[in-house]
């Protein structure tokens, strides 16, 4: 590994921090591990066919509305079958744009707005199908009393958590 002090890559704010020379290049080599494993990027892993269509599967089971574009979560699975070439493409240059979000106002029980927006079908699943192969590589360094945005955990296993914490000194 790489000696955080005289590496010109590591940023000043990261070179004072006592930890810096454990984790420079820790990115870099976590993704060469994953490149090694599969003799692929990570990024074609994410644009696989297979990998797609189970997260088309995903979105279409967690239902939800139409975005802008009026596709409904039906419709999903044929369209990415359809245009998986170009999206794979537009993907792996890095030229995909995502639809903007159609806007909905949700009334509150107490008189007030819920502002919402409701993404396309299509970059929900593009969303997912990213989040397949990022999750599992990430949240194993995740702490186990870490709950945000993680699969199995809310804010309501973080109070309890806390309540445990109090309950037992």
């Amino acid at each position: 590994m790489t000696n955080a002090e005289n590496n010109p890559q590591v940023g000043k704010l990261q070179r004072d921090k006592l930890e810096a020379k454990e984790y420079v290049d820790v990115r870099n080599n976590r993704l060469a591990e994953r490149k090694d494993k599969y003799g692929e990027s990570l990024m074609r892993l994410v644009v696989s066919e297979k990998n797609l269509l189970k997260a088309a599967k995903i979105v279409k089971r967690n239902k939800g509305s139409a975005g802008l574009d009026v596709m409904t979560v039906n419709e999903i699975e044929s369209h990415i079958i359809e245009m998986s070439p170009y999206l794979r493409k537009k993907l792996l240059d890095g030229t995909y744009k995502p639809q903007p979000v159609r806007r909905v106002e949700i009334p509150k029980p107490n008189g007030g707005i819920r502002k919402l927006g409701i993404p396309v079908v299509r970059d929900r699943v593009v969303r997912q199908a990213i989040r397949q192969m990022i999750e599992p590589i990430i949240d194993k360094h995740f702490l186990s009393h870490s709950h945000g945005f993680r699969k199995g955990k809310s804010n309501h296993t973080a109070l309890k958590e806390c309540v445990d914490y109090y309950q037992h000194g």
